[in-house]
């Protein structure tokens, strides 16, 4: 089948090796983020959909080139024209499902926490899974079956195949970053919502407080909401893309699992996955994120390749000591704390550093601490 074309380059379904869900059916939203993926590695902005029209053209193409322009990785400024060719969006009827919650499960600390809060609340939950062509795809994948497994909750596992460009596009989406990621994850999981015979169905996409500003721009505010307003003009029902953790950080969801969700769901949050290579590399920002986390919630470090706070590739440096004074008060403290517990391995430019910010932090600091072990989240 079509999708469409991204310049002059037709994009078919064949092309990409989809399984778990039907290629053959997909609707105009999964198209439109497939496409605007595939857009932003060919770094190009004329994209043609195979598809009727299901919202303003001026309104969607700002949003989509909003959620290209990610400015921590983007590799220019896209603005993008979306045009649409076909005749219909109407879906093939698909097999009727009675999830009230359907979760882009990675693996990691987030969308796992989200299992854990929505089974809390008594949700019947389906975890999706998308390999793409990550490079720590099998690590994700090797986690999530054992993870759903012990939680006992349905796993669909989808397969679109974009290893090639996700590859030749590595440098040039620096980070990481896979253009337009969690805008793909939302549009297959919302399908899948609309399936369900439940009135009201939370769609997760699980980033957490430090994550959602503008800069991230598929996990922030603006992106929950334009998705919201796009679910309503294609589907019939009450579907909503939210994150339990718009208010808690990630050591405050970390603290929290650990006294309230590990003894009643017997799953860990050292039971995760997090590295961008899939081998605990260490030196990346995953790595880096998820080791401060642990530090500062009283979790105890994984096993890694290089140590992330010896910083051997200049992670921190570079990349949170450049910007301290634009990081939250929270990713302060939890960066200096880390920083602090770990003196004797940093590089003596982070000891200059700490010297000169830990006293006067470490009063908040402290607070934090006793913030910590008495989080609730809600």
């Amino acid at each position: 089948m079509i999708i469409g074309k991204i310049g002059n380059k037709q994009i078919n379904t064949s092309d990409l090796n989809i399984e778990g869900i039907n290629p053959d059916t997909i609707g105009v939203f999964v198209k439109v983020a497939l496409l605007t993926t595939l857009a932003g590695y060919l770094e190009k902005d004329t994209v043609s959909v195979n598809g009727k029209k299901f919202f303003s053209k001026p309104a969607l193409n700002s949003f989509l080139s909003y959620v290209l322009n990610d400015k921590r990785a983007a590799p220019r400024t896209f603005n993008l024209d979306f045009e649409f060719t076909g005749d219909s969006n109407t879906l093939v009827a698909s097999e009727k499902n009675d999830y009230d919650c359907v979760i882009s499960f990675s693996g990691g600390v987030d969308s796992t926490a989200g299992a854990l809060y929505a089974l809390d609340k008594g949700m019947k939950v389906l975890a999706v899974w998308i390999g793409f062509g990550q490079k720590n795809e099998a690590d994700e994948l090797r986690v999530v079956k054992k993870l759903c497994k012990k939680l006992k909750i349905k796993l669909l596992i989808v397969k679109i195949n974009l290893k090639s460009y996700v590859d030749a596009g590595w440098d040039r989406w620096k980070m990481g970053i896979i253009p337009a990621r969690n805008l793909l994850f939302a549009a297959v999981a919302s399908e899948i919502a609309n399936q369900s015979t439940k009135e009201k169905i939370s769609v997760f996409i699980c980033a957490h407080k430090e994550e959602i500003n503008y800069v991230n721009t598929d996990k922030s505010r603006r992106f929950y909401s334009s998705c919201n307003r796009i679910f309503s003009k294609i589907y019939s029902k009450n579907i909503e893309l939210t994150t339990p953790f718009f208010d808690y950080t990630k050591p405050e969801i970390i603290s929290f699992w650990k006294n309230h969700w590990s003894e009643s769901f017997g799953v860990a949050p050292s039971e995760t996955v997090s590295c961008y290579l899939g081998n605990n590399c260490g030196n990346c920002k995953a790595c880096f994120n998820r080791a401060i986390s642990f530090i500062i919630a009283g979790q105890k470090l994984d096993r890694y390749i290089s140590h992330p706070l010896a910083d051997k590739e200049g992670t921190i440096d570079k990349g949170y000591i450049a910007r301290f004074s634009k990081l939250q008060i929270e990713r302060k403290l939890d960066i200096l704390y880390a920083l602090h517990q770990y003196e004797e391995i940093i590089p003596d430019s982070l000891k200059v550093f700490l010297k000169s910010r830990y006293h006067r932090y470490e009063a908040k600091i402290n607070l934090r601490l006793k913030q910590l072990s008495k989080v609730k989240i809600y």
